[in-house]
């Protein structure tokens, strides 16, 4: 192996990084890291440590758009008979990533506290569903509050998927998943990913399933919330993915409050200029 080739295998992994997890979702390889990895192999493995020699590229940050709130809010009013709806609106009120959306059993919510409890995550990897525990790294379980009008949208999807279950009798698929195809089977990952794209497109949003997530993470920025507060309730590993996802919207938000904390001041023109 030489500095060369491993360089190009080193952006061949970055790029299948980003095409399949997304490029926020899974924290690169420091390239500092990689140069150690070697030097420790270099006396049993190798003859030399290439790593040292090689342009190692770093992972390309992309700033986060968030829809603005009326977007949003237009563009839930426009989805409101489509089938997905309960589950978008879900979304873009709780900020919950879409293998926990897609992993909601009816017994993980309170409908009368709107309390939702993270209890599993159903991914899929080359189209293969898995289904994996979904606590924080401090093996707690993740907890988020919805309000009442979401508790209302859930109330009416409820009764749908009830008439739906009296209508395909024995043949309904009965596994307490709270959102289901028409038989009352979970929707595959991907699917609920692809219908999301296409009518966030059709209503004019460039914007995906992941941008509800961002959107709803935007508004405690925007509020002054800390990062630690932000990371927390986003289910992130680590401040540092948080700084890394939302960073660009910190710095905004502190511009913003820095202008605000200046207006309180009171100046007369003479003084002020």
């Amino acid at each position: 192996m030489t500095p060369y080739t491993l360089a190009c295998a080193f952006e061949r992994i970055q790029l299948f990084t980003v095409a399949r997890f997304a490029a926020v979702t899974v924290e690169p390889v420091p390239s500092a890291d990689l140069v150690g990895a070697l030097g420790d192999a270099v006396p049993n493995l190798t003859r030399s440590n290439v790593a040292k020699d090689a342009k190692l590229s770093t992972a390309k940050k992309r700033e986060v758009r968030p829809p603005q709130p009326e977007q949003l809010g237009a563009f839930l009013d426009d989805a409101h008979h489509e089938r997905l709806y309960p589950l978008l609106v879900l979304a873009g009120y709780s900020g919950l990533r879409r293998g926990e959306l897609v992993g909601l059993k009816w017994d993980d919510i309170d409908m009368t506290t709107g309390k939702i409890v993270m209890a599993r995550q159903i991914s899929s990897v080359g189209y293969e569903v898995e289904e994996t525990d979904a606590k924080t790294e401090a093996g707690q379980d993740r907890v988020v509050f919805v309000d009442q009008v979401v508790l209302e949208i859930l109330t009416a999807w409820a009764a749908t998927q009830m008439l739906e279950r009296e209508q395909w009798g024995e043949a309904y698929h009965d596994g307490g998943w709270m959102f289901t195809r028409e038989d009352g089977q979970p929707y595959h990952p991907d699917r609920v990913t692809k219908v999301a794209s296409r009518l966030l497109r059709r209503f004019g949003l460039d914007a995906s399933l992941r941008s509800l997530r961002h959107f709803w993470a935007a508004g405690p920025i925007s509020s002054g919330a800390d990062i630690l507060t932000v990371s927390k309730a986003m289910g992130h590993a680590s401040i540092s993915v948080t700084s890394d996802i939302y960073g660009s919207l910190f710095d905004k938000s502190s511009a913003a409050m820095s202008q605000r904390a200046a207006a309180l001041i009171p100046r007369t023109a003479e003084q002020a200029a």
